[in-house]
């Protein structure tokens, strides 16, 4: 169980947008009219190595890569081996083709709202059908997230200007901080309905 949180928790993690320079991206940017919302993203570059830190669950660096990218998603590679695709329309997360040991994929449908353009009080719900082929079981449920707040947090790289964006379902609450300066999530935590809790925070962002 603690394997599959992990896999959702780093698939939600990376929206990702062009916005990120290469190196180190301005992390605390804000927005000139916060209210007014950005647009959805488009992914970075094919290439783009992104490091995300652990240290809060006691656990080392992931090392992600983002391959195959398009405007409705992208494929993740972590630490060099396993691989999973990531649609990024709803903030939250989707998988399938995962090959990274857990044989798990969700599959969203019936989309209510929309979080695009981002801005404070945006909401999508949508339906969530989950399968683990390790363990044998189906399940399906209700999602919905939410734009909370934006504002001025504190993560491991600094302070950063970022929307909030909660998440809930049966299983998971999902808390993420959306930074358009940094053009991606730069932290995310999720905790578990059996009393697991995965975090992360952007470490670093490189551009090819």
């Amino acid at each position: 169980m603690q394997r599959n949180a992990l896999i959702v928790v780093a698939l939600a993690l990376l929206t990702i947008s062009n916005s990120a320079q290469a190196e180190q991206p301005a992390w605390n940017q804000g927005l000139a009219d916060p209210a007014a919302g950005i647009a959805k993203p488009a992914p970075l570059p094919n290439g783009t190595k992104v490091v995300l830190d652990r240290s809060e669950n006691n656990k080392n660096d992931l090392n992600i890569t983002v391959e195959n990218a398009s405007q409705e998603g992208f494929t993740v590679r972590i630490n060099g081996s396993c691989e999973m695709r990531y649609a990024f329309e709803t903030m939250f997360y989707e998988a399938s083709n995962i090959t990274c040991g857990s044989d798990l994929s969700r599959k969203f449908s019936n989309f209510s709202g929309s979080l695009w353009p981002l801005k404070v009080g945006n909401e999508i719900s949508f339906d969530v059908a989950g399968h683990n082929g390790r363990r044998g079981d189906s399940w399906q449920n209700r999602a919905t997230c939410k734009v909370a707040e934006y504002g001025s947090f504190d993560i491991v790289a600094g302070s950063v200007d970022a929307f909030k964006v909660e998440c809930r379902d049966a299983t998971v609450s999902t808390t993420a901080l959306y930074a358009p300066g940094l053009g991606m999530q730069a932290m995310f935590d999720a905790r578990h309905r059996n009393g697991y809790r995965a975090y992360f925070e952007v470490e670093s962002v490189q551009q090819p």
